[in-house]
């Protein structure tokens, strides 16, 4: 057989669905997640998160909500994280600085990862970042789950890992068909190709499922040539990266909206109507994992991948003249390098077997 050299991702699937998550890649660090954090404390750590303090993000006559360091909005049941919207009635927020004073109505839950030197900030560069998360529905309820450059490196940076858009109101634009309910969600990046002060790009999609208010796994992984989305291990987007590779911080947020003009598009969150209760997100937990990286190349007549140290090599080279090798049966394999994958002499997948080869950095 020809050799082949593979530059880029590539599944040769025989039967069935393989997803790569770190449940069945051995090439990713699961004993000892890089970051995790189960929310079984309360208060929530202090030395991990920060609750932002109050900031008046989208001045004008129609912004009525802020963020605000306060604990009763940001709690724990023992096994979960609950950021909660609750209504305390008009107050003004004092410590808004550099924009107008507005009357303020809706306290809202905001969290973003810290290191453990206040007021520095826990950053990430690439990985797998997964989180159990059961979602509010609520018209004008914005939950999200995102990777965002807060530090602004020069550029606007943004990975939207799952957005509800609950309560649209289907009368405004050309996507009006779609009903926006507990089934449907978003992912999205949001890039600047200039300087941060001027507009940025958005790629958006949307995607479906089975009602967001039960607990789902969300989960994108980030690399410096693709980001892929999952829901509960399945690959729902793939985009080759468009340019995010500085560090980004994990934030878990609710944001209201009324429909103001300050949005493109606020008809997709609908009008906001108050909750009998307050709108809570549940977040079981947050784990991030990292790529173990080895620093020998694999370079092989023959390879046993049952007994085979699964890491992220160098460069792969498999196989050669009068070489025979198999997936076995029934087993889902991924091989990663960092510089190529060539495959030489006989080899074949087998019906129920999958391959998943993927050349990328180490990082």
């Amino acid at each position: 057989m020809k050799a082949t050299i593979i530059f880029i991702a590539m599944v040769i699937i025989s039967g069935g669905i393989y997803c790569q998550t770190p449940l069945d890649d051995a090439n990713w660090e699961t004993t000892n997640p890089f970051f995790q954090d189960e929310f079984t404390t309360f208060p929530i750590s202090s030395t991990v998160w920060n609750i932002y303090n109050c900031k008046c993000p989208y001045p004008g006559p129609d912004n009525y909500q802020t963020w605000i360091d306060r604990p009763e909005n940001v709690t724990s049941n023992g096994s979960e994280m609950l950021l909660s919207v609750t209504d305390d009635g008009p107050f003004l927020c004092n410590s808004c600085s550099n924009v107008p004073i507005y009357t303020k109505k809706y306290i809202i839950p905001f969290m973003e990862s810290r290191d453990v030197i206040p007021p520095l900030f826990q950053t990430f560069q690439y990985g797998f970042f997964e989180s159990e998360i059961t979602m509010p529905l609520v018209n004008g309820c914005n939950s999200a789950f995102w990777l965002w450059d807060t530090d602004q490196h020069s550029y606007y940076r943004e990975i939207d890992i799952t957005e509800t858009w609950s309560g649209r109101t289907d009368n405004h634009n050309s996507e009006s068909q779609l009903h926006y309910n507990q089934n449907v969600n978003t992912t999205a990046l949001h890039i600047s190709s200039t300087p941060v002060d001027d507009p940025y790009r958005t790629d958006g999609r949307i995607f479906y499922m089975s009602d967001y208010t039960r607990p789902h796994k969300y989960a994108v992984e980030w690399t410096p040539s693709k980001i892929i989305w999952y829901l509960d291990d399945k690959i729902i987007r793939n985009s080759v990266n468009p340019g995010i590779y500085d560090r980004m911080h994990i934030l878990f947020d609710i944001a209201l909206f009324q429909g103001d003009t300050y949005f493109m598009y606020p008809e997709w969150w609908g009008p906001f109507s108050d909750p009998d209760s307050p709108a809570t997100m549940k977040v079981g937990y947050i784990k991030v994992y990292k790529y173990k990286c080895g620093d020998k190349p694999l370079s092989e007549c023959q390879i046993d991948f049952n007994t085979l140290t699964y890491e992220v090599r160098p460069y792969i080279k498999i196989g050669g003249s009068g070489c025979i090798n198999s997936v076995p049966s029934e087993m889902n394999v991924s091989l990663r390098a960092e510089q190529f994958i060539e495959i030489n002499g006989d080899f074949s997948v087998p019906l129920g077997s999958s391959l998943y080869l993927d050349v990328n950095a180490c990082d």
